[in-house]
């Protein structure tokens, strides 16, 4: 018997050590969105980089102005990215052909429902990306 015992201390320990347990996996669960976050542009193409300038700010006042009615607070809404770019004739990088102003807004739209109403919306405002 205390043979069996001596035994049985030095097997447990080798069997652990050479049957590692590794688990791995996927789930996937469906939760219903209780809020909607949507990034959106206005693109404006000019050859004076003022007017360029001046028709996006326009445009995106008239974009905020459908996300507010639509409901969105303005602690929801963020101007999120600007930039002025430059297209060039015959693409030598000398003479400019236009200028491109981009702005971007993020939104964040907390009434789920009315996410096509703020799509719909913010297109019909000029808003192009």
């Amino acid at each position: 018997m205390r043979h069996i015992t001596t035994l049985a201390l030095f097997a447990l320990p080798l069997f652990a050590q050479a049957h590692d347990l590794s688990v791995t996996g996927d789930a996937e669960g469906q939760v219903t969105p209780d809020r909607v976050r949507l990034s959106l542009g206005v693109e404006t193409r000019d050859k004076l980089l003022a007017q360029a300038r001046l028709r996006n700010d326009s445009v995106v006042k008239t974009v905020l102005a459908a996300v507010h009615a639509v409901g969105v607070d303005s602690s929801d809404i963020q101007t999120d990215f600007m930039k002025v770019d430059m297209h060039y004739q015959n693409g030598d990088g000398t003479a400019v052909d236009y200028y491109i102003v981009e702005k971007t807004i993020a939104v964040t739209l907390k009434n789920v429902a009315r996410f096509e109403d703020l799509l719909n919306a913010v297109l019909d405002a000029g808003a192009n990306h």
